[in-house]
């Protein structure tokens, strides 16, 4: 196995990889890593196998001050990501290598966070295997709420007198709303971030367009009008299977007439007349996975939602 260092120039070949490979997603493009490069220092690497044919990539970044490698530091989820040719053994080679040559940087820790099976295109939890194999240790696990779009499960009693509610309501549902709605949602976010939690969130307005932008089929914001002001909504991170539900908020008005539960109802009606395996609504779990929000996934499990895993590893380099 030889192992290089992203450089820009690799970017046509890093992309292309991402898109044919059995488990990324958009959030590996180049141009969706790179939008915050100031404020990671990259350490990704491209594999290649005996025949110089690229296999794997890995997308990572340093923290030279901690001497530690993550995978990744700046998106949801990290990994290996495997092209169809690449085998177990291949797999079990390539992880030997990566190891080596991060100490060989001068790194003594990598942390790794796994890309859920919802997100993979065929299956791909050899590297898991290999994580057994090297000694990882699980650092953090959270707890997802998943709706399975092949056979879901009902709305509960208490989300649908939420939506019968909403009905009656004169609401109006935008899955797709143009880029205008964008700041007025932003505004409704933010204090609801701030009131209930006492944090922001992690993209800017202006990074949040800057993607919407860049990926307008991946990235929609979905909003319930009444009388053509926001009173919920939430974005959308579309990738091949699944539909990942994330910027959760609703006004106090919203969530007197029901709106999330109205939204919800017909994403998840949408999400499955566009061919989505999955809604993902996100993890419910803070502390690195040691408390569970049991209102929230209460909440999440009312629209069918039931759980999986994020887990983030620990692998020490030096062992």
């Amino acid at each position: 196995m030889k192992i290089s260092p992203y450089k820009s120039t690799d970017k046509d070949l890093w992309d292309q990889l991402v898109e044919g490979s059995k488990n990324g997603t958009f959030l590996f493009l180049r141009d969706y890593m790179d939008y915050h490069k100031d404020r990671f220092s990259d350490c990704s690497l491209i594999v290649r196998n005996a025949k110089n044919t690229p296999i794997a990539l890995f997308p990572a970044n340093y923290v030279d001050s901690e001497k530690l490698v993550v995978s990744h530091g700046g998106l949801t989820y990290g990994s290996l990501l495997l092209s169809h040719e690449a085998t177990a053994v291949d797999i079990g080679k390539v992880w030997k290598e990566i190891r080596r040559y991060y100490k060989q940087l001068g790194a003594d820790l990598l942390h790794l966070k796994t890309i859920p099976y919802i997100y993979h295109n065929y299956p791909c939890e050899e590297e898991k295997y290999w994580l057994f194999r090297s000694g990882a240790k699980l650092l953090s696990c959270g707890l997802s709420s998943v709706v399975d779009l092949r056979s879901p499960l009902s709305f509960s009693k208490l989300r649908m007198r939420k939506v019968k509610r909403a009905q009656q309501s004169a609401l109006e549902v935008i899955l797709n709303a143009p880029l205008s709605h964008y700041s007025g949602f932003w505004a409704i976010l933010g204090k609801v971030l701030l009131s209930y939690h006492n944090t922001l969130p992690v993209h800017s307005l202006e990074e949040i367009l800057l993607l919407a932008q860049h990926f307008p089929q991946n990235i929609q914001l979905a909003i319930v009008l009444k009388s053509d002001s926001i009173i919920a909504g939430c974005v959308q991170y579309k990738t091949k299977n699944v539909n990942h539900i994330q910027y959760i908020a609703v006004s106090e008005e919203g969530r007197n007439k029901g709106a999330l539960d109205f939204l919800f109802y017909h994403l998840i009606q949408n999400s499955q007349k566009e061919g989505f395996k999955y809604v993902d609504f996100g993890i419910s779990t803070e502390q690195d996975g040691h408390y569970l929000n049991e209102g929230l996934f209460f909440q999440k499990e009312g629209f069918g939602g039931r759980g999986i895993c994020y887990d983030k590893y620990e692998i020490n380099l030096n062992d």
